[in-house]
């Protein structure tokens, strides 16, 4: 079971029949990254690196025995709440939450309030704040007493730095002693994959923020996928629940039709056509046409709108 990982869809997207089984985020990479020097920070491609994707990233590093620590961040508003959700995503079998405890004194003000995140309950946020230098540093010296440090994966790592900017006058100094902080953890040998449908650099921008906390980090970007990828993604998905009604001209018309081979694109056309009793493939145009592309053109289009308003909003104030 992944740890942290409280969305429903996102559970399904691991477990169930109708996400294929295909990861295009290399665990490879991930595995193979020198401890403390090299982490990704991604800037997904509109969101389109998907749940899917991302839970495949994970459940691969989990079979391969590592550790990983995911949560969504969008929602979150504090250094107080991150902390409360990597405490709450980390393996069970882990022992780093009882380390941190470990290198923090017993009368600590900072010990209860990590104690009860530990336990998933709420503290005092000002309390978190106070004391930060001393929370970062147990972490940072658990990650170092760790002989298998966990990934940890953080979904809309950026739109959380924006909600810290937004509330309060303060956020940019609290997010510059975040970014500080976890670059210390990766340091000591965490590695991470933080994704986000706004860049942080953009972000920078806008709100001055120093980029010398994430200059360690490294840009992947999720193309589409190959016209091979795409055919053998499909068999992965229709190929069982059809039990063999889909066939081979279902593939080339649904691939003909969607036109653009991101996972997600794939996913919502293969959901609406209908891959446990799919129609005849001359069916598939009008059924993109009404079904499958105003979806998608409206989420595209949405996205592109708020990213460029973001964007806008840069230039309004660079000038």
């Amino acid at each position: 079971m992944i740890q942290g990982v409280k969305d429903s869809t996102l559970r399904k997207a691991i477990h169930s029949q109708r996400v294929p089984q295909l990861a295009p985020l290399p665990q490879e990479r991930v595995e193979s990254a020198p401890a403390g020097t090299m982490r990704w920070y991604a800037d997904s491609q509109i969101s389109f690196l998907s749940y899917s994707t991302v839970a495949m990233l994970i459940e691969q590093m989990e079979q391969a025995g590592k550790p990983v620590a995911f949560f969504d961040a969008q929602g979150l508003q504090s250094i107080q709440d991150l902390l409360g959700y990597l405490f709450g995503a980390l393996p069970r079998e882990s022992d780093l939450k009882t380390r941190v405890l470990g290198f923090i004194a017993k009368d600590s003000p900072v010990r209860n309030a990590l104690e009860a995140l530990a336990s998933g309950t709420r503290t005092g946020e000002a309390l978190v704040s106070a004391y930060w230098r001393e929370a970062y540093n147990g972490i940072r010296k658990a990650l170092g007493a760790s002989s298998v440090p966990p990934l940890l994966v953080i979904d809309e790592f950026s739109l959380f730095l924006k909600n810290i900017l937004e509330r309060t006058p303060e956020g940019r100094d609290e997010i510059d002693q975040l970014l500080a902080a976890m670059r210390e953890w990766r340091a000591a040998g965490m590695k991470m994959l933080l994704t986000g449908s706004i860049g942080v650099t953009a972000l920078s921008r806008r709100y001055q923020l120093t980029g010398d906390h994430l200059n360690d980090s490294q840009p992947f970007d999720v193309p589409e996928l190959s016209d091979d990828e795409a055919r053998e993604f499909i068999r992965q998905a229709a190929e069982k629940l059809s039990q063999g009604r889909w066939r081979d001209e279902h593939t080339g018309k649904f691939i003909e039709e969607c036109g653009v081979l991101y996972p997600s694109f794939l996913v919502k056309g293969l959901l609406e056509i209908g891959i446990q009793s799919p129609p005849p493939p001359g069916d598939f145009a009008g059924m993109f046409a009404h079904y499958v592309r105003p979806v998608l053109h409206d989420d595209f289009y949405n996205q592109f709108n708020k990213r460029f308003k973001f964007y806008g909003e840069i230039d309004k104030d660079g000038q």
